[in-house]
């Protein structure tokens, strides 16, 4: 595996398991207004199934998206970390919520009102809405990503990558174990060269 995959695959990883992570929130959080009932959370998803299938599976693949072009940019351009990924976090959120919107966009908002009112009833609402209520969990989720991110230095992620080129080398996968002084026997090592529980090369 090239660097270039590499770092894709590590930005990859981080920023969509960051989307699982808001939408469980979200899941949390709408059930508390449920009071608690599970039934509330299935009755949604058999209400407004397109509107689900976005959130679960449309949301995840675009942070999946934007998590390659973080993912190379913070560890092969060298990109600050913390901007990076607070634009990663909003474009994710903004996409999804956008994408969310359209259905009511065209099935309410169209056939009811203006364009322009329909626009910003069902669309930028919505948005400013996410902005305001979500952007303290996208800060922090920022800050959390970022720091697992500066883990893994242009460095090792060359490192790692070499490795997993050299002849008999097929996966980047941690290695049995960490030869190096001072270190537990046994404890999995990382491709490159990291203890395999701190560095993001084991993905």
């Amino acid at each position: 595996m090239d660097r270039e995959r590499l770092a894709a695959r590590i930005g990859s990883r981080y920023v969509r398991n960051a989307m699982f992570v808001g939408l469980g929130c979200a899941a949390l959080i709408f059930l508390l207004i449920g009071e608690g009932k599970p039934e509330a959370l299935f009755d949604l998803l058999k209400d407004w199934p397109v509107q689900a299938f976005i959130c679960v599976v449309i949301g995840p693949l675009i942070g999946h998206v934007v998590g390659i072009w973080a993912g190379k940019k913070i560890l092969l351009q060298g990109g600050n970390a913390r901007y990076v990924t607070l634009t990663a976090g909003f474009v994710c959120v903004w996409s999804t919520t956008f994408l969310f919107s359209l259905i009511g966009f065209f099935e309410e908002g169209i056939p009811r009102h203006s364009p322009f009112e329909a626009f910003s009833d069902y669309v930028l609402t919505p948005i400013v809405a996410v902005t305001y209520v979500g952007g303290l969990f996208i800060i922090l989720m920022t800050f959390i990503v970022a720091k697992l991110l500066r883990t893994c230095t242009p460095q090792a992620v060359q490192r790692s990558a070499l490795i997993s080129a050299a002849p008999g080398s097929t996966t980047p996968d941690p290695l049995p174990s960490d030869p190096r002084p001072g270190t537990p026997p046994g404890r999995p090592r990382s491709s490159c060269g990291r203890s395999g529980s701190r560095c993001c090369c084991t993905a």
